[in-house]
């Protein structure tokens, strides 16, 4: 699953190779299309404008860019093996992508061309709200003020990061098997932490219309199921929470008004009532 700023768009990737785009507006299909990606990672995106899909594979293809309207191939970097996550890039100028090997490339969005890159770097966020991003390393996280480029060391407390966001003034990110944590984004002065003994955190949004963090976790052990929560920024106590089932895979869209999850129910995230089903149209 993936979406972006794009209010009309989502994408629902298959095992590998088979893309669907659903329309938020006819709460339907709109497209079924063909594009090279590999299952795992996060290897599917779309520009904030919806116009332009990002699909990555692990070896053969490597990563390419593709017309929403009609399937149509834009570029392709084949040289570009082992990505394992594509983001993209507030400005929508282009795409992030990382890699098992090598430094992460920032690719533009017209030729594919790699603009710049960052040697050591797992994992990407950048800010809608301020010149700051969020880069994930392998012992720890760096706190990045773009221009300045003042970084504040952010230690971690697992192997890996799993998810981050920004709100403003604030970041947050969730560990594999441990907490997640909001920072003030000026000092790196953690603001508050959550943590559930038997689950983790695997994906962050931002509701901005509800000033809240959005989450989704996952049971560490036994039945493997899975549960939203929306959680005040300022505090980190929970608004809401529902139980998710028959899905594996969630993006936010719509500004953090929607989830969309992999059954094909858009949940509004306020209520955590189910809005309507895309496959239901189908």
């Amino acid at each position: 699953m993936a979406s972006s700023k794009s209010p009309d768009f989502v994408l629902a990737a298959e095992f590998q190779d088979i893309l669907h785009v659903w329309d938020l507006n006819t709460q339907s299909s709109a497209a079924t299309m063909a594009a090279n990606f590999d299952f795992g990672g996060e290897r599917v995106a779309q520009s904030n404008d919806g116009q332009i899909i990002y699909c990555a594979a692990y070896q053969r293809y490597g990563v390419s860019a593709y017309n929403r309207a009609d399937g149509s191939l834009i570029w392709n970097r084949r040289d570009l093996k082992k990505c394992q996550v594509v983001r993209i890039a507030d400005d929508d100028t282009g795409i992030w992508c990382a890699f098992d090997d090598g430094p992460m490339q920032y690719l533009d969005r017209v030729d594919g061309r790699t603009i710049l890159s960052l040697r050591g770097v797992r994992d990407i966020c950048v800010s809608p709200y301020q010149p700051l991003r969020l880069q994930e390393n392998k012992k720890h996280c760096e706190l990045v003020r773009i221009g300045s480029e003042k970084v504040i060391k952010i230690p971690t407390e697992t192997f890996a990061v799993l998810s981050m966001t920004f709100a403003p003034g604030f970041v947050i990110f969730s560990q594999a098997g441990g907490a997640t944590r909001c920072l003030n984004v000026e000092t790196g002065t953690e603001i508050w932490r959550r943590q559930e003994a038997d689950s983790h955190c695997l994906q962050l949004g931002y509701s901005e219309a509800d000033q809240a963090v959005l989450s989704i976790w996952r049971r560490l052990k036994g039945v493997c199921d899975y549960h939203f929560s929306a959680l005040d920024v300022a505090t980190g106590e929970e608004k809401v929470r529902a139980l998710v089932t028959d899905s594996t895979d969630f993006t936010f869209c719509r500004n953090g008004q929607l989830l969309v999850c992999s059954n094909g129910d858009a949940m509004d995230t306020s209520t955590c009532k189910t809005n309507f089903s895309f496959l239901s149209q189908t």
